[in-house]
């Protein structure tokens, strides 16, 4: 037996120990009505316009804004009860009930607790290649043990308030960003598992979150999910997918793409979108995604990179086992950073980094992570909103024989003292 193999036989038996407690949370009867297959069958006797209009007077006494009495949004509850008029009634009063209940109607004005925020931070980054919206959830920073003992102390009420929050966003930006030319319906997610740990995953209070957030998207949101590509997950992954699996509907399953760390998502991801507006993490060009915030708004946004010749590039080698720091020191508020970098042959990590005048303390203000600079050229800016030195560093410390040869350029608005 290989090492390899003798690592996966390792994992997936410590997997099975770890998650033999959730069988009871899993044998709960499903319920075939909620998970029907909402592929339409093609039927050329359907009036389809005459389906939606009668949907819309069966459910005309129920509190809904005339955007979602539309017939693109009506046919989202018509497909996913396979047009059946019945139990797409029954589905979108009970949606309407849990929206009154929940009072999701007000939800996006709720502050959720700051550690919520810094665990899952989310990103709108753009539109795919067909228009559609597509952005990023990252779980690597899920603090399980504060997450355990929020359960026992309010039942992951907070946690399922965030996640009814993040998709009200999501809708809200779609809403912002239909044109006439092109309706946005669904969009695509890139949800990232790095550096979970199998601890994470087997946890009876993580999968009954879990369980329950995909219960309320099948029951409250149905045809938002174009694609969800899950990306660097551990081989436990897998397993516990299979076990959740059952609660998904058909359409919901067909989206999703699950990807381990050493996969090529990231040529996948790079055919789906522009790179210029895919995260530089996830195999993009553009350096400086920012998490969602309120004050961002709900339109989106397209980052525009003005073309470099390689001419302009200054070239730069980095040992292997250091780094290039370029410091700037900003006085000037609302200064802005620009930079651009390729390497030759091999990736390397990056960052720029923010350190107070009157602070030696250094803060993370653009994603530090490993880029692709090798298949394209990195670019990004920054606005900073506060004087102090700010730091673009090219990070070699992770290769211990290869030095790296970094081509980059770095500008500033700032006038020169």
């Amino acid at each position: 037996m290989s090492l390899l193999e003798l690592e996966a036989s390792v994992l997936q038996s410590t997997a099975t120990k770890e998650i033999k407690f959730l069988s009871n949370v899993l044998h709960a009867p499903v319920d075939v009505d909620d998970h029907v297959d909402s592929e339409v069958e093609r039927n050329d006797t359907v009036d389809i316009s005459a389906v939606i209009e009668n949907f819309r007077q069966t459910i005309s006494d129920l509190d809904m804004d005339d955007h979602d009495r539309t017939d693109i949004e009506l046919m989202r509850w018509l497909k996913a009860r396979s047009m059946d008029l019945n139990k797409a009634e029954d589905m979108l009063r009970t949606s309407v009930k849990w929206r009154t209940d929940n009072g999701i109607s007000n939800i996006l004005e709720w502050k959720p607790p700051q550690h919520l925020i810094n665990e899952f931070p989310f990103q709108i980054c753009g539109f795919d290649n067909d228009g559609d919206q597509f952005g990023v959830v990252t779980y690597s920073k899920w603090n399980i043990e504060d997450f355990i003992a929020s359960v026992y102390i309010n039942k992951g009420v907070d946690h399922i308030r965030y996640f009814w929050q993040c998709l009200e966003i999501v809708k809200k930006c779609m809403r912002a960003n239909t044109t006439e030319l092109k309706t946005i319906q669904s969009g695509v997610v890139i949800i990232d598992m790095d550096g979970l740990a199998i601890s994470q995953f087997a946890s009876r209070e993580v999968v009954e979150i879990v369980l329950e957030a995909t219960r309320q998207y099948e029951a409250n949101y149905p045809g938002m999910l174009k694609k969800a590509i899950v990306v660097n997950t551990p081989k436990v992954f897998t397993v516990l997918y299979q076990l959740i699996r059952p609660f998904l509907s058909e359409d919901t399953a067909a989206c999703v793409d699950v990807y381990g760390y050493y996969d090529d998502w990231r040529g996948t991801l790079r055919e789906l979108m522009s790179v210029d507006q895919l995260p530089s993490r996830f195999g993009g060009a553009n350096t400086t995604v920012k998490p969602y915030h309120p004050s961002h708004g709900y339109l989106v946004t397209v980052p525009v990179f003005e073309e470099i010749e390689n001419s302009k590039l200054k070239p730069v080698n980095v040992p292997a086992g250091q780094k290039l720091d370029v410091p700037f020191n900003i006085t000037e508020v609302n200064a802005k950073l620009m930079w651009a970098f390729r390497t030759d042959d091999y990736d390397i990590t990056f960052g720029v980094f923010y350190t107070p005048a009157n602070s030696g303390d250094e803060t993370e203000v653009v994603d530090f992570c490993r880029v692709d600079s090798h298949v394209l050229t990195q670019r990004g800016s920054l606005v900073c909103e506060q004087a102090g030195q700010y730091t673009v560093r090219f990070d070699n410390t992770s290769s211990w024989i290869r030095p790296k040869c970094v081509y980059y350029i770095t500008q500033c608005s700032q006038q020169p003292n």
